[in-house]
Protein backbone atom coordinates (compact mmCIF):
# COMPACT_ATOMS: atom_id res chain seq x y z
CA UNK A 1 0.00 0.00 0.00
CA UNK A 2 2.82 2.47 0.71
CA UNK A 3 3.43 2.62 -3.17
CA UNK A 4 -0.47 3.61 -3.52
CA UNK A 5 -0.20 6.12 -1.04
CA UNK A 6 2.96 7.95 0.02
CA UNK A 7 1.44 8.06 3.84
CA UNK A 8 1.37 12.01 3.84
CA UNK A 9 -0.58 13.58 6.40
CA UNK A 10 -2.43 15.10 3.63
CA UNK A 11 -2.86 11.98 2.07
CA UNK A 12 -4.68 10.50 4.92
CA UNK A 13 -7.01 13.61 5.91
CA UNK A 14 -7.85 13.68 1.82
CA UNK A 15 -9.25 10.19 2.24
CA UNK A 16 -10.60 10.20 5.48
CA UNK A 17 -12.69 13.40 4.56
CA UNK A 18 -13.62 11.62 1.56
CA UNK A 19 -14.97 8.77 3.64
CA UNK A 20 -17.02 10.85 6.05
CA UNK A 21 -18.53 12.76 3.16
CA UNK A 22 -19.99 9.31 1.78
CA UNK A 23 -21.20 8.47 5.08
CA UNK A 24 -23.43 10.60 5.41
CA UNK A 25 -22.03 12.57 7.74
CA UNK A 26 -22.31 16.51 8.33
CA UNK A 27 -19.58 17.43 10.22
CA UNK A 28 -15.89 16.14 11.08
CA UNK A 29 -14.41 16.99 14.16
CA UNK A 30 -10.36 16.83 14.30
CA UNK A 31 -8.33 16.88 17.46
CA UNK A 32 -4.62 16.94 17.75
CA UNK A 33 -3.08 15.63 21.24
CA UNK A 34 0.61 15.91 20.95
CA UNK A 35 1.21 14.53 24.26
CA UNK A 36 -0.14 11.43 22.80
CA UNK A 37 1.56 12.35 19.35
CA UNK A 38 -1.94 11.52 17.80
CA UNK A 39 -4.57 12.92 15.40
CA UNK A 40 -7.66 11.71 15.99
CA UNK A 41 -10.76 12.41 12.90
CA UNK A 42 -14.27 12.30 14.01
CA UNK A 43 -17.40 12.23 12.12
CA UNK A 44 -21.06 11.88 12.37
CA UNK A 45 -21.86 9.51 9.69
CA UNK A 46 -24.27 6.19 9.39
CA UNK A 47 -20.61 4.16 10.82
CA UNK A 48 -19.04 0.58 10.03
CA UNK A 49 -20.99 -2.25 10.20
CA UNK A 50 -18.51 -4.72 9.69
CA UNK A 51 -14.79 -4.38 11.10
CA UNK A 52 -13.39 -6.64 8.77
CA UNK A 53 -14.67 -4.39 5.53
CA UNK A 54 -12.01 -1.75 6.00
CA UNK A 55 -8.95 -4.33 5.76
CA UNK A 56 -10.73 -6.31 2.91
CA UNK A 57 -8.34 -4.16 0.27
CA UNK A 58 -10.85 -3.32 -3.27
CA UNK A 59 -13.75 -4.59 -1.03
CA UNK A 60 -16.16 -1.28 -0.79
CA UNK A 61 -19.44 -1.74 1.71
CA UNK A 62 -20.67 1.34 -0.17
CA UNK A 63 -24.08 1.23 -1.88
CA UNK A 64 -24.60 0.68 -5.79
CA UNK A 65 -24.78 4.26 -6.67
CA UNK A 66 -21.86 5.63 -5.19
CA UNK A 67 -19.72 2.80 -6.51
CA UNK A 68 -20.85 4.00 -10.02
CA UNK A 69 -20.52 7.49 -9.42
CA UNK A 70 -17.15 7.60 -7.74
CA UNK A 71 -15.89 4.28 -7.91
CA UNK A 72 -15.27 3.89 -4.50
CA UNK A 73 -12.94 0.80 -4.65
CA UNK A 74 -12.34 0.30 -1.03
CA UNK A 75 -8.89 1.73 -0.79
CA UNK A 76 -9.14 5.05 1.26
CA UNK A 77 -8.32 3.34 4.73
CA UNK A 78 -4.99 2.28 3.88
CA UNK A 79 -3.68 5.29 3.64
CA UNK A 80 -2.74 4.93 6.86
CA UNK A 81 -0.74 1.63 6.36
CA UNK A 82 2.24 1.16 8.61
CA UNK A 83 0.54 3.72 11.47
CA UNK A 84 -0.64 2.98 14.69
CA UNK A 85 -4.56 3.27 14.48
CA UNK A 86 -7.36 3.20 16.82
CA UNK A 87 -10.45 3.22 15.43
CA UNK A 88 -14.29 3.19 17.12
CA UNK A 89 -17.50 2.80 15.22
CA UNK A 90 -20.74 2.40 15.87
CA UNK A 91 -24.35 2.32 13.45
CA UNK A 92 -27.01 2.62 16.14
CA UNK A 93 -24.76 5.36 18.47
CA UNK A 94 -25.49 2.59 21.42
CA UNK A 95 -22.83 -0.55 20.89
CA UNK A 96 -20.17 -0.35 18.71
CA UNK A 97 -16.51 -1.66 18.22
CA UNK A 98 -13.14 -0.40 18.76
CA UNK A 99 -10.57 -1.88 16.75
CA UNK A 100 -6.70 -1.41 17.42
CA UNK A 101 -3.98 -1.80 14.38
CA UNK A 102 -0.35 -1.88 15.44
CA UNK A 103 2.30 -0.34 12.82
CA UNK A 104 3.35 -4.16 12.23
CA UNK A 105 -0.30 -5.26 11.95
CA UNK A 106 -1.23 -3.79 8.24
CA UNK A 107 0.50 -7.07 6.68
CA UNK A 108 -2.04 -9.56 7.18
CA UNK A 109 -0.03 -11.91 9.55
CA UNK A 110 -1.49 -10.85 12.91
CA UNK A 111 -5.17 -11.78 14.02
CA UNK A 112 -7.14 -8.18 14.74
CA UNK A 113 -9.51 -8.89 16.98
CA UNK A 114 -12.43 -6.09 17.85
CA UNK A 115 -14.16 -5.61 21.02
CA UNK A 116 -17.26 -4.31 21.84
CA UNK A 117 -17.66 -0.85 23.47
CA UNK A 118 -19.71 1.81 23.74
CA UNK A 119 -19.97 5.08 21.46
CA UNK A 120 -21.62 7.62 19.53
CA UNK A 121 -23.07 7.16 15.68
CA UNK A 122 -20.68 7.56 13.50
CA UNK A 123 -16.34 6.69 13.23
CA UNK A 124 -13.70 8.34 15.33
CA UNK A 125 -10.16 7.57 13.66
CA UNK A 126 -7.19 8.07 15.95
CA UNK A 127 -3.48 7.79 14.39
CA UNK A 128 0.18 8.10 14.96
CA UNK A 129 1.28 11.47 13.80
CA UNK A 130 4.75 13.15 14.78
CA UNK A 131 3.97 16.51 13.01
CA UNK A 132 4.41 19.67 15.41
CA UNK A 133 1.05 21.07 15.48
CA UNK A 134 1.49 24.01 13.62
CA UNK A 135 1.61 21.96 10.52
CA UNK A 136 -1.03 20.00 11.47
CA UNK A 137 -3.57 22.42 11.96
CA UNK A 138 -2.13 23.59 8.71
CA UNK A 139 -2.87 20.69 6.79
CA UNK A 140 -6.31 20.48 8.70
CA UNK A 141 -6.79 23.87 7.31
CA UNK A 142 -6.03 23.61 3.52
CA UNK A 143 -8.12 20.03 3.82
CA UNK A 144 -11.14 22.12 4.96
CA UNK A 145 -11.18 24.78 2.48
CA UNK A 146 -13.13 23.63 -0.36
CA UNK A 147 -14.24 20.73 1.74
CA UNK A 148 -18.54 20.56 1.50
CA UNK A 149 -18.92 19.82 4.93
CA UNK A 150 -18.03 21.65 8.32
CA UNK A 151 -14.66 21.08 9.86
CA UNK A 152 -13.77 22.07 13.24
CA UNK A 153 -10.56 22.01 14.63
CA UNK A 154 -9.38 21.50 18.41
CA UNK A 155 -13.02 22.82 18.93
CA UNK A 156 -12.65 25.91 16.08
CA UNK A 157 -14.84 25.80 13.06
CA UNK A 158 -12.64 25.98 9.89
CA UNK A 159 -13.58 28.70 7.02
CA UNK A 160 -14.70 27.42 3.77
CA UNK A 161 -14.94 28.76 0.43
CA UNK A 162 -16.24 28.21 -2.76
CA UNK A 163 -13.91 26.87 -5.33
CA UNK A 164 -14.97 29.40 -7.98
CA UNK A 165 -15.16 32.10 -6.15
CA UNK A 166 -14.14 35.01 -7.91
CA UNK A 167 -14.94 33.93 -11.10
CA UNK A 168 -15.96 36.20 -14.17
CA UNK A 169 -18.75 33.63 -15.33
CA UNK A 170 -19.80 30.45 -14.50
CA UNK A 171 -21.66 27.38 -16.10
CA UNK A 172 -23.09 24.18 -14.02
CA UNK A 173 -23.56 20.51 -16.30
CA UNK A 174 -24.45 17.59 -14.81
CA UNK A 175 -22.43 17.15 -11.67
CA UNK A 176 -19.76 19.46 -12.04
CA UNK A 177 -19.54 23.13 -12.04
CA UNK A 178 -16.89 25.29 -14.63
CA UNK A 179 -15.97 28.72 -13.82
CA UNK A 180 -14.01 31.14 -16.00
CA UNK A 181 -11.35 33.44 -14.55
CA UNK A 182 -9.69 36.78 -15.91
CA UNK A 183 -6.50 35.51 -15.64
CA UNK A 184 -3.84 32.44 -15.93
CA UNK A 185 -3.91 29.45 -13.31
CA UNK A 186 -0.41 29.02 -13.40
CA UNK A 187 0.47 26.48 -10.49
CA UNK A 188 -3.04 26.85 -8.92
CA UNK A 189 -5.59 23.98 -8.24
CA UNK A 190 -7.88 23.56 -11.07
CA UNK A 191 -10.00 20.81 -10.20
CA UNK A 192 -11.87 20.42 -7.12
CA UNK A 193 -13.16 16.77 -6.06
CA UNK A 194 -15.22 17.77 -2.93
CA UNK A 195 -12.59 19.63 -1.54
CA UNK A 196 -9.61 17.60 -2.73
CA UNK A 197 -8.05 19.76 -4.91
CA UNK A 198 -5.75 18.98 -8.08
CA UNK A 199 -3.47 20.58 -10.10
CA UNK A 200 -4.40 19.80 -13.83
CA UNK A 201 -3.32 22.23 -16.61
CA UNK A 202 -6.60 23.14 -18.35
CA UNK A 203 -6.41 24.68 -22.09
CA UNK A 204 -6.11 28.82 -21.44
CA UNK A 205 -7.06 31.59 -23.75
CA UNK A 206 -5.05 34.46 -24.18
CA UNK A 207 -6.18 37.60 -25.50
CA UNK A 208 -4.05 39.92 -28.59
CA UNK A 209 -2.88 42.45 -26.25
CA UNK A 210 -5.42 41.38 -23.88
CA UNK A 211 -5.66 39.02 -20.43
CA UNK A 212 -5.91 35.86 -20.34
CA UNK A 213 -8.94 33.66 -19.68
CA UNK A 214 -8.48 30.30 -17.87
CA UNK A 215 -11.17 27.50 -16.35
CA UNK A 216 -11.30 25.83 -13.19
CA UNK A 217 -13.84 22.65 -12.29
CA UNK A 218 -15.49 22.30 -9.21
CA UNK A 219 -17.00 18.47 -8.72
CA UNK A 220 -20.41 18.31 -7.36
CA UNK A 221 -22.34 15.51 -7.66
CA UNK A 222 -22.83 12.42 -10.05
CA UNK A 223 -19.97 13.14 -13.17
CA UNK A 224 -18.80 11.96 -16.49
CA UNK A 225 -15.60 12.92 -15.70
CA UNK A 226 -13.09 9.77 -14.06
CA UNK A 227 -10.65 10.43 -12.04
CA UNK A 228 -7.94 7.75 -10.92
CA UNK A 229 -7.17 5.95 -7.87
CA UNK A 230 -5.93 6.78 -5.28
CA UNK A 231 -7.57 10.04 -3.50
CA UNK A 232 -8.65 10.60 -6.95
CA UNK A 233 -5.38 12.03 -8.00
Amino acid sequence: MTRLFNGSLDDILAELFQNARRAGATRVEVTCDMDAQQVIVSDNGRGVADPAQLLMLGSSAWDAELLVTEDAAGMGFFALAGRAVTLESSVDGVTGFRLAISENAWTGETELEPEACSCPKGTRIAFACHHHAEGVAQAVAAAALYYPLIVTFDGRELPRRDFLQDAKKTFERGGYRIGIFRHAANHAATINFHGLTIKHRLPEIREVDGPCWSAKIDIIGRSPLKLVLPARK
